[in-house]
């Protein structure tokens, strides 16, 4: 009678079906939360964005409310103009060019409230406005965001 050999059995092989299984699985996980910070981080930059044009459209429409001013020139700004003293608007009636400087100083603190480092300029010629907003976007890098609106207004 002879013996047959017996055949080897594999051993450990399931052991490594567990761990490629791991491997995969870690993987995954790690792409999923990078896709969870990108989608929080670029949801944020749609929400300044949004706010941005909201204040965009609050100095224009601020200018279409008080047509004198807005013809005269009184409501450019540039981002030098750190005027944000009080006017006689806050407490009753006043005058439209101290109803312009109320609306700009009401702006740039809107600006500065809503967006990180937020500020603004306004620039009109004839009917044409322009509106540019900037702020701070960069979460810790050297880097800001600036949005531009040319708006014609009918004064």
């Amino acid at each position: 009678m002879q013996l047959r050999p017996r055949l080897r059995q594999q051993k450990g092989v399931g052991m490594i079906e567990v761990l490629v299984a791991l491997v995969i699985i870690s993987v995954s996980m790690l792409g999923l939360g990078a896709l969870q910070i990108n989608s929080v981080r670029f949801n944020h930059q749609a929400y300044l964005r949004s706010q941005a044009t909201y204040l965009a459209y609050d100095i224009v429409d601020r200018m279409r409310a008080n047509k004198a001013e807005a013809e005269a020139g009184t409501y450019a700004v540039d981002l030098s103009d750190d005027s944000n003293g009080s006017t006689a608007c806050e407490t009753g009636s006043c005058t439209t060019a101290a109803l312009a400087t109320y609306d700009i100083n009401q702006w740039l603190s809107a600006l500065k409230t809503e967006l990180p480092q937020g500020d603004g300029t306004v620039a009109t010629t004839g009917n044409t406005v322009t509106v540019t907003i900037q702020w701070d976007q960069s979460q810790g890098e050297a880097a800001t965001t600036t949005q531009t609106y040319t708006v014609e207004v009918v004064l």
